[in-house]
């Protein structure tokens, strides 16, 4: 266990880097850390003012709060040359909307940033207004090539459609990305039409290699819904990469397999497909999967 003053003797040493050009900090579980810990990181950032990225996991650190984020963002916005941002605060269950507001905040003008993973899964106290607020500051990023974004899992109770279509729009101006991770998992409050918008902003991402959503436990998707989610990727002459988990999707059925036709993807080599706990389908959809023999991986899970 890392304490905050271990903490305090290490950025300590971070501060006399001068010439530092990457930083990670694997902080996950170190139960001993608190906000006064993170205030050590953030004066230690000021300092690195060559940083290109930064990679910081706080995952289960539960005493991290609000206030604890207020010092990271002071510590990244003094940072102009970010190119790659990796943030994880997995269920720090103190944090709420304003801890993401602060983080959120902190991609102001960064122009420069070509990458960004945020986790803020299973914490309760987070809602739309949170998801909306970094939803303004993702859609400035114009050079972003790489997204990640874990908000689901368990306790997102507090997040509906809307919070999720503002991510989903914030995606049309980004026109240079090539890989989206979308983990909303477990956010049963989505109506069956949430993913129109994400189908609408697909379109304008022609460069995209790589997509990755996490459906698992959203009941009210449809195949239809479905449908038009795929209609919309059959223009990307680059994507290689598709992994969709639709685990507890129980009104995905074999219609959805036998619509999706893969060989109008003229590039795509991998392919996951995470049917768990969806009742509907049968060995008549799994024949439609015989077309994928073009693939040069597949990872299929049912059952």
């Amino acid at each position: 266990m890392v304490p905050d003053q271990g903490l305090k003797d290490l950025c300590e040493n971070i501060k006399k880097i001068l010439s530092l050009k990457a930083i990670k900090l694997d902080l996950r579980s170190c139960k001993m850390i608190t906000d006064e810990g993170l205030e050590f990181i953030g004066d230690a950032l000021k300092k690195a003012v060559e940083l290109e990225s930064i990679y910081l996991d706080l995952g289960y650190v539960r005493k991290t709060t609000d206030k604890g984020l207020k010092f990271i963002n002071r510590g990244l916005k003094t940072l102009s040359s970010l190119r790659s941002i990796s943030l994880i605060f997995y269920e720090c269950t103190k944090i709420t909307d304003l801890g993401l507001q602060r983080i959120s905040d902190c991609l102001r003008n960064k122009n420069s940033v070509k990458s960004v993973h945020l986790n803020f899964g299973s914490i309760q106290l987070i809602s739309d207004e949170g998801v909306i607020a970094l939803s303004e500051r993702l859609q400035q990023l114009s050079s972003l090539q790489s997204i990640s974004l874990i908000i689901g899992r368990t306790f997102c109770d507090k997040i509906t459609d809307k919070g999720f279509n503002s991510v989903c729009k914030s995606l049309q101006s980004l026109s240079s990305l090539r890989s989206i991770n979308l983990d909303f998992e477990s956010c049963n409050n989505f109506r069956n039409k949430v993913l129109n918008t994400l189908s609408q902003s697909l379109q304008s991402l022609c460069l995209l290699d790589s997509i990755t959503v996490d459906f698992s436990g959203w009941k009210s998707i449809t195949d239809k819904n479905l449908n038009i989610l795929t209609t919309s990727m059959k223009g990307f002459s680059f994507l290689r990469s598709i992994n969709f988990n639709f685990k507890g999707c129980i009104n995905v059925t074999d219609e959805y397999l036998n619509n999706f036709d893969f060989e109008r993807l003229p590039r795509l080599q991998y392919v996951t497909l995470n049917f768990s706990d969806c009742s509907q389908i049968t060995n008549r959809g799994l024949k439609n999967l015989e077309s994928l023999c073009f693939l040069l991986f597949i990872d299929l899970v049912f059952g």
